[in-house]
């Protein structure tokens, strides 16, 4: 907003007749910039006298103007992200609709997240981190086009706190028919990840960096992030009684759970199931279309005698009950 300074002995009094809609105008500008009219007048009058004043109210229309338009781009934007999560969920046959959604959220109608989803209202950030766990996405894609819209973490199976990441594995807030893993096997890079179903179509899903079915073998045979993978999936079915499918998927489905850019279980659901975590929890001696399988049970079994790897199954096993206590909800169907 311009300001003025005004000095009282430099004031002179100037009667000036203009037409009443002008006068109107001016009345009307001035509220909107929190001035008088009287001041809202002599600022126009001066700024006619300079070059930048010959354009300043065509400036000033044109701010409010892209104002407004990037007001209305950010509700499409939000609109867009928001149908997308929904034909998402939806696509797999959960019929979750807004006005379900707008109960769940607690609102006594569906009429504010309806508008949402139609770009004709924008949701606060406040709102939409409210409303992205219903739906199952990344706040920080929804609220502020962070990142991808489903979340992944990336671990590293060698350093990380295994125990910390089987009690996210096996956590859960509600019972239902929908809990299950999918371990994954990319057949093109031979890398590995973990959809976490849970809570219907809500997923977590986890990548192991630097850990292949068919990992590099050390000198004594052993494949050690290997055996450490092995020992959270035994873990995993030893303790619980959620589902563990397994699948193979190309390179480019893969990269797409492995970024979270799209909705896993889109993916998952078309993918043919496949035995090989079923055969690498029991180390069977064989699995279909897995090339070098008996190389990598025998460097699970190598790494089993490690001193390291047996350390981390003393301190599971130690942990047990714990993590019994956090998956308890999964035995009170």
């Amino acid at each position: 907003m311009q300001k003025m300074e005004i000095i009282m002995s430099e004031i002179t009094q100037f009667n000036l007749r203009i037409p009443q809609k002008l006068k109107e105008k001016i009345v009307q500008e001035a509220q909107q910039n929190g001035r008088s009219a009287n001041i809202e007048a002599q600022i126009r009058l001066e700024n006619s006298f300079s070059k930048s004043g010959e354009f300043s109210h065509a400036i000033e229309e044109l701010r409010k103007l892209l104002i407004a338009h990037d007001k209305k781009n950010r509700q499409n934007i939000v609109a867009k992200k928001l149908n997308q999560i929904l034909t998402d969920i939806n696509a797999r046959g959960f019929e979750y609709t807004i006005p379900k959604l707008a109960y769940d959220m607690g609102y006594a109608h569906s009429d504010k997240v309806d508008q949402w989803f139609k770009g004709t209202d924008t949701a606060s950030f406040t709102e939409l981190q409210q409303i992205a766990p219903f739906l199952g996405c990344s706040q920080e894609w929804l609220s502020f086009d962070m990142g991808n819209p489903y979340s992944v973490e990336k671990i590293d199976i060698h350093y990380g706190d295994i125990i910390k990441l089987l009690s996210e594995l096996v956590s859960c807030t509600e019972v239902n028919n929908y809990r299950r893993w999918f371990v994954i096997h990319n057949e093109g890079t031979r890398e590995i990840a973990i959809v976490k179903q849970f809570e219907q179509w809500h997923t977590q899903s986890y990548y192991f960096a630097n850990t292949f079915l068919g990992e590099y073998q050390y000198g004594d045979g052993s494949c050690p992030n290997l055996t450490r993978f092995f020992l959270i999936l035994s873990t995993l079915q030893k303790m619980t009684n959620w589902r563990i499918d397994s699948v193979i998927l190309d390179s480019q489905d893969f990269h797409k759970i492995k970024e979270g850019s799209e909705f896993p279980l889109n993916m998952l659901m078309k993918a043919p199931p496949h035995n090989w975590a079923y055969d690498l929890i029991h180390l069977r001696d064989s699995s279909q279309n897995i090339a070098d399988w008996g190389a990598i049970v025998n460097g699970i079994k190598k790494g089993l005698e490690d001193k390291n790897i047996k350390e981390l199954q003393d301190t599971i096993e130690a942990h047990l009950s714990e993590l019994q206590d956090i998956s308890s909800c999964l035995n009170k169907t």
